[in-house]
């Protein structure tokens, strides 16, 4: 039961921030779009290094994590 709960709880939240549009001053928008705007107003030099960080970050984790495979030999842990 708390497993569907937290599943219910997820996916409302999800759709509320997502999907479902607000009006706010006399056009439509989503949740998400404003907390983007709230951050990239005051701070667009910081939003963008640390998007390109996280890109950076994600390449270079992905691509330097491998496991040992049969005899020894180093294979990609997909």
């Amino acid at each position: 039961m708390r497993n569907n709960l937290r599943l219910l709880s997820s996916a409302l939240l999800g759709l509320g921030v997502f999907l479902i549009p607000i009006p706010i001053d006399g056009r439509w928008t989503v949740l998400f779009d404003l907390a983007v705007k709230a951050l990239t107003k005051p701070f667009p030099v910081v939003v963008s290094i640390y998007c390109l960080a996280l890109i950076a970050y994600g390449a270079w984790s992905g691509s330097s994590r491998s496991t040992p495979g049969p005899a020894g030999s180093v294979g990609r842990d997909f």
